[in-house]
């Protein structure tokens, strides 16, 4: 594997933003490349003024144009987040939330050129509430996935954070679950799947369909040891195993992905520090057993951030990542790039 070329799509603190964070990427079914991701008006702050870009390049991820799809109102903070994208044959969904309470919706049926008004779906993650009472929800971020059967699976955790501030609309992310809302109409409906057990404030997740159609899902989690949960059910949404753990994939609390080659290969891509701390050697790592073993790395980046990545045919991925740097000791995202890695070689 080599990477063929790279392309910085947002730097720190330029144009209308102070910090570009939370990359998500899908490759359409004509080949359009999409990303998305949140545009800060203050860094290192998740509860900031944060509306959400959509990037698309025709050509490869040569060029890019940009427009911001989800945009706050000017006179308040309204913090739009954790925006996750779907690619479905000729339909593109899209799933975003408000101020981590509200979830909507809105697809595309022109390759991501114009999507359609948002509606909310917060009424799917209120079906959690049955198993678990949360104050905060999020999806993703990064990509939902499509199963054989045409069901849509999108991760997603919940929090019973504490407030804050004085307000109550900034609280804490943890304690937290982890689970998955789905559709089994292309996005008509959704519907809240059940929680995963036996792993420690589980969060941030992403999900792969194995080869015998299981549902596996690669968890971030506050817990130990310091490498990502593991479960797998039977349909994406129901009857999640007791959480495991791959002590061959360090993990410093960040945002992984997961995506399948159309020849069945599974990539997997996060910052590989072998003690599980720092944001370093972003990683992608193949897998030819459905996850069972990893080989063929390549770091990507020796620094790195959150990540997520999408595949074109057998040979092709597109990495879109976080670069993390350290300013005025706090650490802020220098860089949201977007690198084309050639799997062949």
């Amino acid at each position: 594997m080599k990477v063929n070329k790279s392309i910085v799509l947002e730097r720190w603190n330029e144009g209308e933003y102070k910090e570009y964070r939370i990359p998500g990427i899908v490759v359409t079914e004509r080949g359009t490349i999409l990303c998305c991701y949140e545009a800060r008006k203050s860094d290192n702050d998740d509860w900031a003024k944060i509306d959400i870009i959509l990037a698309r390049s025709t050509d490869g991820g040569n060029t890019f144009t940009k427009r911001t799809i989800v945009k706050g109102p000017p006179d308040s903070i309204t913090t739009y987040n954790n925006p996750v994208l779907i690619s479905d044959g000729g339909l593109i969904h899209f799933i975003w939330h408000q101020d981590y309470y509200r979830a909507f919706y809105q697809a595309s049926r022109d390759d991501g050129m114009t999507f359609s008004e948002p509606k909310e779906i917060t009424y799917a993650f209120e079906e959690f509430r049955k198993q678990y009472d949360w104050n905060v929800c999020a999806s993703g971020p990064g990509h939902g996935i499509v199963l054989e059967n045409g069901r849509i699976v999108v991760p997603v955790w919940l929090a019973r954070g504490e407030p804050l501030d004085d307000s109550g609309r900034v609280k804490a992310h943890f304690p937290s679950v982890v689970s998955t809302v789905y559709s089994d109409d292309r996005g008509t409906t959704w519907h809240a799947g059940e929680i995963v057990p036996g792993v420690d404030s589980g969060n941030e997740t992403t999900a792969v369909q194995l080869s015998d159609g299981r549902v596996l899902l690669n968890i971030r989690h506050r817990g130990m040891p310091k490498c990502r949960g593991i479960s797998i059910s039977t349909d994406g949404a129901h009857s999640f195993s007791q959480t495991c753990y791959d002590e061959s994939l360090p993990d410093p609390m960040c945002f992984a992905s997961l995506t399948k080659t159309n020849g069945g290969k599974i990539l997997f891509v996060n910052c590989a520090d072998s003690e599980g701390r720092a944001r370093i050697n972003l990683t992608l790592r193949v897998s030819d057993d459905d996850c069972k073993s990893w080989k063929d790395d390549i770091i990507l980046d020796p620094i790195g951030g959150y990540a997520d990545i999408a595949c074109v045919g057998e040979d092709t991925a597109y990495c879109f990542y976080e670069r993390t740097v350290d300013k005025g000791g706090k650490g802020v995202i220098e860089q949201l790039i977007l690198c084309q890695i050639n799997l062949a070689d």
